[in-house]
């Protein structure tokens, strides 16, 4: 059985997630723009690693 902890955690998470996602499409167009490769990059291994700590 989940700890009530674990399922505030959860709420909070899908209740961001949205949000951070189009936050993330926002930084990564910008750094398109921008020609920061070097810094998407880093943005993308950032993103790849959190996804890995929610599962």
């Amino acid at each position: 059985m989940e700890s009530s902890q674990r399922a505030t955690e959860r709420s909070f998470a899908a209740t961001l997630a949205p949000q951070h996602r189009r936050w993330l499409a926002e930084q990564s167009a910008w750094l398109l723009q921008q020609g920061r490769f070097d810094a998407l990059e880093a943005l993308a291994a950032e993103w790849d690693d959190e996804e890995r700590d929610d599962a």
